[in-house]
């Protein structure tokens, strides 16, 4: 049967989840219907329910898609606070807990408890566990820290981070570029606005690429930049490149799923490759070091000059 819009709605929620968790389906464990459009998250739409409980429903369905690390971002730290209240008050928070080890980036400039969670995390990863870090853009995590490898094989980057657009400071630069931009050659206030968020998104997509045999699937829950070309140009150009809008949450799910079980077997074949490599290279340092045994061995038992020229002395003298 299709699935009902909320899957928060306690009465239903058992059923579908146990009738989505069935191994015949594809995926496996779908919690998101054919007909589950991808959320936008507007300033008014991020507000609601609905909207927390469809990305608690992404993320939860992700964990179960992408090995070990996820990092999620968010565009500040107070719709973070409030979806994070909105799945504790519901059971989205226990769900994703199940699934991989949950931490939250700390608010303020506490360093020693930015630190330990970060610690934490990394303990989790490199355990062999699972591991989700909510983070904010701007935030410490989405520009000073590098995720490589196991630590981050999925970016889930939620709307779009404007600075706010009350702030005074930023209500000023605005103006000020408005009035100035044709004689210092400045971006429309409206332009330098767009950027800032941008600028923001970039830094925290590129955490989980660190190097060239590194790989991730970058996530990007925001309707406005496939149908805007001016958002969708100041996306980094290798995001740009190789990105590709859905409208519907299956097929990027679908997408997701044979772009992590691919990336997971050339992973193991390289893996194998190194080890058959290693192998191959002890043998030979053993073979190596086998010959020089054997030839300091050979050099040992073999009669040095002076013995050989002393018998020659001793056998005259006899003769004499």
């Amino acid at each position: 049967p299709p699935l009902p819009h909320n899957l928060f709605y306690p009465p239903l929620l058992p059923f579908y989840r146990l009738l989505l968790s069935h191994p015949t389906h594809y995926p496996t464990t779908s919690f998101i219907p054919p007909h589950y459009p991808a959320s936008s998250p507007g300033y008014k739409n991020a507000e609601t329910f609905q909207f927390k409980d469809e990305i608690g429903v992404i993320v939860e369905r992700v964990c179960h898609l992408v090995p070990h690390g996820l990092l999620v971002f968010f565009p500040s730290y107070r719709l973070k606070e409030s979806v994070v209240e909105r799945w504790k008050s519901t059971d989205q928070w226990d769900q994703i807990s199940k699934l991989k080890s949950v931490f939250e980036e700390p608010k303020g400039s506490n360093r020693r408890l930015f630190e330990e969670t970060m610690a934490d995390f990394e303990e989790c990863i490199e355990g062999g566990g699972g591991a989700v870090l909510l983070a904010v853009c701007r935030g410490k995590v989405s520009e000073g820290v590098d995720f490589a490898n196991n630590a981050a094989r999925a970016v889930i980057t939620i709307g779009l981070p404007f600075p706010n657009w009350r702030s005074l400071e930023v209500k000023d630069k605005r103006d000020y570029n408005d009035r100035h931009s044709r004689e210092l050659n400045l971006l429309s206030g409206q332009d330098w606005y767009t950027i800032q968020a941008f600028r923001a998104i970039n830094q925290a997509l590129g955490r989980c690429l660190r190097h060239i045999n590194d790989w991730g699937a970058i996530i990007m829950i925001e309707s406005r930049i496939a149908g805007n070309e001016r958002y969708r140009k100041n996306i980094s150009r290798w995001v740009r490149d190789e990105m590709i809008s859905v409208v519907r949450c299956d097929e990027a799910f679908d997408r997701l799923e044979v772009f992590c079980t691919e990336k997971e077997r050339e992973g193991e074949e390289r893996k194998a490759k190194e080890e058959e490599e290693k192998k191959k290279e002890a043998e030979r340092k053993e073979k190596q070091q086998e010959e020089q045994e054997i030839k300091e061995e050979e050099q040992a038992t073999m009669p040095s000059p002076e013995t050989e020229s002393k018998s020659g002395s001793s056998s005259s003298t006899s003769d004499a």
